[in-house]
């Protein structure tokens, strides 16, 4: 994927690897270099797609929010090209002192909470446009709550970001027809509670949506659908499923069947919903 951000996005992970993070302090640095060499057209792709959102000339008095922020990759990237940028992600993340230490050598504000508290703390309409990638499906709770929490820091004509993986892809499918389950194995959750190195803290996908789903939610939550699309980066995909044939090239040509969504939505209204919340729906 050679677009004029290339530079920009394989700079910083270089930078990554020449100062490692390790986020949780397990000695994971070639894992998280490797995860970001993996997500690096993932991470160029969302900056094209970000940039095309607002003219060139507004950058540096556009306020960018990313929920979900992890290594800080795109916030980092959009920071560098003039955008207004705060990093939201988890205690566990954004309290590592390498990372704020990178944020701040970047002008990046990061902000460290949990979406489970369903308070963000931005002002109501103060952002231009909120990035939720990679995020959603790790939710293991309601997410109405969130996307209504994002709406209202969301300014009126403002933008939500979402990119998350396909839950209906063709591995997916296939494990389906097979009568195997989509979702993890249970071993995962032993490993998240075990306190054992990994980061399955928050690796576990609890809940992955179809493009049709995704759009429901934004549009119920008051967002206008501007563009929607499935994606794949070709390299890692090819080589991850060995796509050697032309009919399984073909195949992962195939829109739905394609391992990541994306969807972009313009906010149009502030929706009234008034949720009841009990210990069982939290």
């Amino acid at each position: 994927m050679e677009t004029k951000y290339f530079k920009l996005i394989n700079d910083i992970i270089g930078e990554y690897k020449n100062r490692p993070i390790d986020l949780l302090n397990i000695g994971d640095q070639e894992g998280e270099n490797n995860y970001l060499k993996m997500q690096r057209n993932s991470y160029i792709r969302s900056v094209s797609d970000i940039c095309e959102l607002f003219p060139e000339e507004s950058f540096r008095k556009t306020r960018i929010l990313e929920i979900g922020s992890f290594l800080g990759v795109l916030s980092i990237g959009l920071s560098r090209l003039g955008f207004i940028v705060s990093a939201y992600d988890i205690p566990e993340f954004n309290n590592n002192e390498r990372l704020r230490q990178m944020f701040i050598d970047n002008d990046v504000d990061f902000v460290t909470g949990n979406l489970r508290d369903l308070k963000l703390p931005f002002d109501d309409n103060s952002i231009d446009c909120v990035i939720i990638c990679e995020t959603l499906e790790h939710l293991n709770f309601n997410p109405l709550p969130v996307l209504y929490e994002i709406n209202r820091i969301t300014r009126t004509g403002g933008f939500i970001y979402v990119g998350m993986p396909n839950q209906v892809h063709i591995k997916n499918r296939i494990k389906m027809l097979a009568g195997r389950s989509i979702h993890q194995p249970v071993e995962d959750f032993f490993q998240q509670l075990g306190g054992s190195s990994g980061n399955m803290i928050v690796g576990i996908h609890w809940r992955e949506y179809t493009l049709a789903e995704t759009i429901e939610l934004l549009e119920t939550m008051g967002y206008k659908t501007i563009r929607r699309f499935y994606w794949q980066s070709m390299d890692v995909y090819m080589e991850e499923y060995s796509a050697k044939t032309l009919i399984q090239r073909l195949i992962f040509q195939i829109s739905s069947l394609k391992p990541f969504l994306v969807a972009i939505g313009r906010k149009e209204r502030r929706p009234q919903y008034d949720f009841r919340f009990t210990d069982a729906t939290r």
